[in-house]
C-alpha cells in the first residue's frame, strides 16, 4: 500500500511538472524607449527617429504563437502557419504577411550590411556603423568568422558590451522558467529585439525572465529599451489567441492586394478554366487570321500553365510569314542595353497593333524593363497584366522577383505564394521553393 501511495504521489508530481513545462506565459513590462538620430551619415531605411516614449508591453507566449502589444500596435506571429499579423489599434488596420518574408529580409539585409562593413573598413572608418558584431546583435544572426561574445556579472547584473558600446544587460533575479518556457521566451526576444546569438544563448541558460532588462540596438541611430517586469503568470490550459482581423481592415499595397485576393480565391477548377479560355480564345483568333494575337494568347497560356500549348505548332507557318510576329520574336530577347531600349519601343508599337493578346506584350515589356534596372516601371506593367488575368503564374513569379530584388520581401512572398497556390507543381517556381527550404534550414531558430 505504501508503494502504491508513493507511485501515485510520483505520478501527480510528474503531471504537475509536465503541465508547468507546457504552460503558456503572459508577461507584462513597463517599457521605456529612447531613440537617437544617426549622426554623420544619412539615415537608413528603418532606422530610429529621435524621441522618448513609455508604454506597457504585454507579451503572450504560446507553443505555436506569440504576441506583443504596446498599446498602439499588436504583433502576432503564428509559427505553425508561418504568418505575421500586425494590427494598428488606432487605424484599425492590419497586415498579414509570410514569416519567411521577415526571415528572408533579415538574412538578405544582414549580408548586405556585412558587405558594407567591409567597404567601410577598407576606407579606414574608425567607428564603423556596420560593425559585424553590432549587425549580429541587430539581426540576431551569427556571421562568418564570428568571435564569441562574452558577458560579465557584477552586483546582480549580467552585461554585454562591444568596443565600449553597451548591447544588453539584465538583472540576475527574475521569474524562473522551465526549459520549454525559456525556449518560448528566447524565440520571442529574437523576433522582438534581435539580440546577439551569444546573448540569447546566455538567456536560455539562465532560464528566467529578468526583473530588469536594458537593450541597445545600433541601426545607424541607437534604440535603447528599458524593460521592467511588472507581471508574470502561467496559463496551464493554454492561452486563447485573439482574432486580430475581426473588425479591422486590411492595409493594401497599391492595386496588388486586391489582385492577390482575386487570384487566391480561385479554386483549381476556376484556374484551369481561365487557362483553357486562353487557349480557346487563341484558336478563335487563329480562325480570324489574327496570327499575332493567337500566338500571344498561346504564349500566355504557357506562362499560366507552365507548359507550351500544342496548338502553337499549327501557327508556325503563319508566324513565319507575319511581319509583326517576326518583329515581336526579335524583340523579346535583346542581348545589349541598346538593344533592350530599342526593344521596349518596338514592343510598345506592337502593343498598339495587338488586341486580344496585348496583355502578353505588356509582360514582355516588363521583363525587359527589369533587366534595364527599371523595376518600378516593370511592376506597373505586371500589375496591369495580372489585373486582367490573375491566373498568369509566370507574371506572379516575375513580379515577386522584382520585389525581392528591391528588398520588399512582404510583397515578394505575397506574389510567390499566390503563384504557388495557383500551380504548386510549376517548374518555374523551383527557385522559390529552394529559397524557402534554405531559409528554413539555415534559420530554424526563427521558426
Amino acid at each position: 500500500m505504501l508503494k502504491l501511495s508513493r507511485l501515485l504521489c510520483l505520478a501527480v508530481c510528474l503531471f504537475v511538472l509536465v503541465s508547468a513545462a507546457r504552460a503558456d506565459l503572459t508577461l507584462v513590462f513597463e517599457q521605456r524607449l529612447v531613440k537617437s538620430d544617426p549622426q554623420g551619415m544619412q539615415q537608413v531605411k528603418g532606422a530610429a527617429q529621435a524621441g522618448e516614449s513609455t508604454t506597457r508591453l504585454t507579451v503572450q507566449l504560446a507553443q505555436d504563437w506569440c504576441s506583443s502589444e504596446d498599446g498602439e500596435l499588436i504583433q502576432q506571429i503564428d509559427f505553425k502557419n508561418r504568418r505575421c499579423l500586425l494590427l494598428n489599434r488606432q487605424t484599425k488596420t492590419y497586415t498579414d504577411t509570410a514569416l519567411l518574408a521577415k526571415i528572408g529580409f533579415l538574412s538578405a539585409e544582414f549580408r548586405n550590411r556585412l558587405m558594407q562593413a567591409g567597404l567601410f573598413e577598407k576606407m579606414g572608418m574608425k567607428d564603423n556603423p556596420m560593425d559585424p558584431v553590432l549587425m549580429e546583435h541587430l539581426f540576431s544572426i551569427r556571421g562568418p568568422n564570428t568571435v564569441p561574445l562574452k558577458g560579465k556579472t557584477a552586483r546582480g547584473t549580467q552585461s554585454w558590451t562591444h568596443n565600449g558600446k553597451p548591447l544588453f544587460s539584465c538583472s540576475t533575479d527574475g521569474f524562473k522558467l522551465s526549459a520549454e518556457e525559456t525556449a518560448l521566451l528566447v524565440r520571442f526576444l529574437r523576433h522582438e529585439f534581435g539580440l546577439h546569438p551569444d546573448i540569447l544563448d546566455a538567456c536560455r541558460k539562465a532560464g528566467r525572465v529578468p526583473t530588469g532588462i536594458e537593450i541597445y540596438r545600433y541601426n545607424m541611430g541607437v534604440d535603447h529599451y528599458s524593460l521592467k517586469l511588472v507581471k508574470s503568470e502561467r496559463t496551464p490550459a493554454g492561452l486563447v489567441r485573439a482574432d486580430l482581423k475581426a473588425g479591422a481592415t486590411e492595409e493594401t499595397e497599391g492595386g496588388l492586394t486586391a489582385i492577390v485576393h482575386e487570384a487566391t480565391a480561385m479554386d483549381e477548377a476556376d484556374y484551369r478554366a481561365r487557362c483553357e479560355k486562353l487557349k480557346s480564345d487563341a484558336l478563335a483568333q487563329r480562325e480570324q487570321g489574327k496570327t499575332m494575337d493567337a500566338m500571344l494568347l498561346l504564349l500566355e497560356y504557357g506562362l499560366s500553365c507552365d507548359k507550351m500549348a500544342e496548338e502553337i505548332e499549327s501557327l508556325k507557318d503563319a508566324i513565319q510569314h507575319d511581319a509583326d510576329c517576326q518583329h515581336l520574336m526579335a524583340s523579346i530577347n535583346p542581348h545589349t542595353k541598346e538593344g533592350a531600349e530599342e526593344a521596349v519601343k518596338e514592343l510598345a508599337a506592337l502593343e498598339g497593333k495587338a488586341q486580344a493578346g496585348r496583355r502578353m506584350i505588356t509582360v514582355f515589356r516588363a521583363n525587359i524593363l527589369t533587366n534595364l534596372g527599371k523595376g518600378n516601371e516593370a511592376q506597373t506593367f505586371l500589375i496591369a497584366a495580372l489585373k486582367e488575368n490573375p491566373a498568369q503564374v509566370g507574371a506572379w513569379k516575375d513580379l515577386g522577383d522584382i520585389y525581392y530584388n528591391s528588398y520588399e520581401m512582404d510583397e515578394a512572398w505575397s506574389c510567390w505564394e499566390t503563384a504557388l497556390k495557383l500551380l504548386p507543381s510549376a517548374k518555374m517556381l523551383e527557385g522559390v521553393k529552394t529559397l524557402e527550404k534554405d531559409l528554413i534550414k539555415t534559420y530554424p531558430e526563427f521558426l
